[in-house]
């Protein structure tokens, strides 16, 4: 926690300035990027673990993409592109882990590299679509239930 200084009102109503406890938000803001980029992992490599068919696994893939944004736009409703956006570089950032865990990478010259690059992102941004309409859905959600 740390101090900030802030206007208050005192019971004459003219301001002063005190100081008040306040959690900064971005510390906040950063473990919720940080979920929503686990929840877009951990749904992209969920289907790897079942033994499910191509389209059963895409269609868990997909529901849990939609689950994932779904709760972090449920518990934070303000901007909720932003998890579609955490999703996105997550995944890209566990494609580009998985690239570089693979034995041939000192083999990969750097047009390789951007060869998956390209061919990367627009599946990374298919894959962030559930996210972004859950987290969507779930911000309604949460405002409807506070009316």
């Amino acid at each position: 926690m740390t101090l900030l200084s802030k206007q208050v009102r005192d019971s004459r109503g003219h301001n002063s300035v005190g100081k008040a406890d306040v959690q900064p938000r971005h510390s906040i803001d950063l473990v919720w990027w940080v979920i929503a980029g686990l929840f877009s992992v951990a749904a992209l490599r969920l289907p790897e673990v079942t033994g499910f068919d191509l389209g059963t696994r895409e269609l868990v893939c997909q529901a849990g993409l939609f689950l994932g944004g779904l709760v972090v736009g449920a518990y934070r409703p303000r901007r909720a592109w932003r998890w579609a956006l955490a999703g996105f570089l997550a995944v890209g950032l566990s494609d580009f882990a998985h690239l570089g865990s693979q034995s041939h990478l000192p083999e990969l010259e750097f047009h390789d590299m951007l060869s998956h690059l390209t061919h990367g992102v627009p599946d990374w941004a298919l894959h962030t679509l559930p996210v972004l309409v859950g987290a969507y859905v779930g911000a309604f959600l949460r405002r409807e239930s506070l009316d």
